[in-house]
């Protein structure tokens, strides 16, 4: 039966004896085309043949680098890999994770979607639930639903800082009392704890050990990085272990053979979980014992089927792996800040983000572009040329502009995309692509009105803004210290916001915003700001805060 089909009360027996070290499903070796399907290793034998011994010498040889690679990711292929077998104890992996991980094949349908109705049924009737939301995409991975449940105590854990920030230092106290104020002024849910980390530079993994309840549960979107903070737990605390479970999900112990394991870096092989850039990897509960405290890894979830579109149909796949590759982001752009500077024109000019979405600043603005998205940037004379050259590409492998474009068909008809239209903002703004990223956009000169800026992107895709969030972390702080007064932790007016969708030929884009942003606000009437005024006059000067006219999220 596939966790799709699964009750709740089936989900939480779905726990296995034996399951894939990467993927968390049962494991069987009967069915070559079936889920789960894994070659049983070869049987070690040990040998003094002089023969053999100097073959295998060569083979080590001139394999070491590949062997030591694939030793690292803890995954060996039985097809091609003659140490596929239990000299050292190893975790068995599944067919279908051992060619995405070693070969990089797969497919979406390989991976199905997880609703968050499903996962929700893995959680006890009182949780200690940790919340894992992306900084990068900051706000979409926050959903207010998954707060909901009263009897559950909830916890904050924000990865990807250094998406955001290089400097760490902003994390502890600064980052956790913003978003504390955030999560309570904002959304309406109080949090026991906010901490924000990084995995990838190993940046405030002691607080999260530090904050563990003795039973726990890993809940968020899919590439979160759940699965990334689990094995830095791991490398925390070396005694601790991906624990086997029964069928009740009671945790039996470690998974055999870990007794024998020397040395430190197996020991973490052996335990750690699978980590991949392919989205809703994790396919079942994960259970671990760290520091005596039982952390289960859920398999992470989207909201519904609004939610899920397959990115995969739309760019093209070695593209989309660069962007969802958590190593490509570069922390030297947060650093020196280099930007790409765009000039409004008449006639729609729009600077193109590989060929997948496009900027368009309001006529005379002159403006820097700091890209935080490993895609490369164009500027076309307008959305309609960006779009047709798009076309054009892929009809011609030699294009001389091919490097900037990675869209796949039909997403070279400007019919396929959705007019992005963004509230008025003062200063930068962060604008988010929703699983894409962010990229940064700052008006400079003096201040003056010239329209709305538009962002033109496939559609499905999600669109929102936010005002830049380390700056907002900082001075918000900063506030506090001077004022001592805990609401000036963070800010009472909108920081985020969605986007309008208009009509492509949508004329009078102001007035339309405000006629959208009634209908939007209608049932949220407190949510409502500044409406009865003349936005025209509103506009005409600069506000210091800002006012983020008709700025709106629905959370």
């Amino acid at each position: 039966m596939s966790f799709l089909r699964l009750s709740s009360c089936a989900f939480r027996r779905s726990c296995r004896f034996i399951s894939c070290k990467s993927c968390g499903i049962e494991l069987q070796s009967n069915n070559p085309d079936g889920l789960g399907y894994c070659k049983k290793p070869k049987p070690f034998v040990k040998t003094h043949d002089s023969k053999d011994s100097i073959e295998k010498l060569k083979y080590l040889m001139f394999t070491q680098e590949l062997q030591q690679k694939k030793s690292e990711i803890g995954v060996l292929d039985p097809d091609v890999d003659d140490d596929y077998q239990l000299s050292t104890p190893k975790r068995l992996t599944c067919k279908r994770c051992i060619e995405a991980l070693s070969h990089n094949k797969y497919n979406t349908e390989s991976f199905p979607v997880h609703y968050f109705e499903n996962i929700k049924g893995a959680l006890p009737h009182i949780a200690n639930v940790y919340h894992i939301v992306s900084l990068a995409d900051f706000p979409f991975t926050l959903n207010k639903a998954a707060f909901m449940k009263k009897e559950n105590i909830n916890y904050l854990l924000l990865s990807k800082a250094d998406q955001i920030t290089y400097k760490s230092a902003i994390l502890p106290h600064k980052g956790s009392a913003f978003f504390a104020e955030f999560c309570k002024r904002h959304i309406g849910v109080p949090v026991k704890k906010v901490v924000l980390f990084s995995s990838v530079r190993k940046w405030n993994i002691p607080s999260i050990l530090n904050s563990l309840a003795k039973r726990c549960f890993l809940l968020g979107n899919p590439n979160v990085g759940k699965t990334s903070l689990i094995n830095s737990l791991l490398k925390e605390r070396l005694d601790s272990f991906q624990a086997q479970v029964d069928k009740q999900g009671n945790v039996i112990g470690p998974h055999k053979g870990i007794q024998n394991i020397k040395t430190i870096r197996d020991r973490i092989n052996f335990n750690k979980g699978g980590v991949s850039h392919i989205p809703n990897f994790t396919q079942a509960i994960q259970t671990y014992v760290i520091d005596d405290k039982i952390v289960n890894d859920l398999p992470g979830y989207t909201i519904g089927p609004s939610e899920t579109v397959d990115l995969s149909k739309i760019i093209e796949k070695e593209n989309l792996d660069d962007i969802r590759k958590t190593s490509k982001f570069k922390i030297d752009k947060l650093i020196k800040q280099r930007y790409v500077s765009l000039k409004g024109s008449k006639n729609g000019k729009c600077l193109s983000f590989g060929g997948i979405f496009h900027l368009v600043p309001p006529e005379s603005t002159i403006n820097q572009v700091v890209n935080y998205i490993p895609v490369m940037e164009h500027e076309f004379s307008n959305v309609e040329k960006a779009i047709s050259v798009s076309e054009e590409v892929l009809k011609n492998a030699n294009h001389p502009l091919k490097k900037y474009f990675c869209l796949k068909h039909p997403y070279t008809d400007i019919k396929m995309f959705d007019r992005h239209v963004i509230p008025p903002f003062q200063g930068t703004v962060e604008i988010v692509i929703k699983d894409i990223g962010y990229f940064q956009v700052k008006p400079t000169g003096k201040y003056s009105f010239n329209g709305l800026y538009e962002i033109w992107v496939p559609k499905g895709i999600k669109v929102c803004i936010r005002e830049p969030l380390a700056k907002l972390i900082s001075t918000s702080y900063d506030k506090y210290i001077e004022s001592k007064v805990p609401t000036d932790l963070c800010p009472d007016r909108p920081l985020v916001s969605d986007t309008y969708i208009m009509d492509h030929n949508e004329p009078d884009t102001l007035s339309k915003m405000k006629e959208m942003y009634m209908e939007k606000t209608k049932s949220d009437n407190l949510a409502r700001r500044l409406h009865q005024t003349d936005a025209s006059e509103l506009l005409k000067e600069i506000h210091n805060p800002p006012l983020n006219l008709y700025w709106y999220y629905k959370w």
